[in-house]
């Protein structure tokens, strides 16, 4: 189960408008706090951000397209 999941992985680039669920929000982010982490630390922080003009703000400092497309 595990190979196959890891077999059929593929990044995406390219996003939807459409809003996500909260609920869908908070199981994704509990999939990654279990996730793996080097050495066991497992300090790991993740930022939800759903306002277009923060989005573009944070574009500016990345330039990294996708990051301006989620708008």
């Amino acid at each position: 189960m595990i190979i196959q999941a890891i077999l059929e992985r593929r990044s995406v680039r390219a996003y939807k408008d459409d809003p996500i669920a909260d609920d869908v929000i908070r199981e994704i982010i509990m999939a990654g706090c279990h996730a793996p982490t080097a050495h066991g630390t497992s300090a790991v922080e993740f930022v939800i951000i759903t306002d277009p003009d923060m989005k573009q703000k944070i574009f500016e400092i990345v330039g990294q397209d996708y990051v301006k497309e989620l708008e």
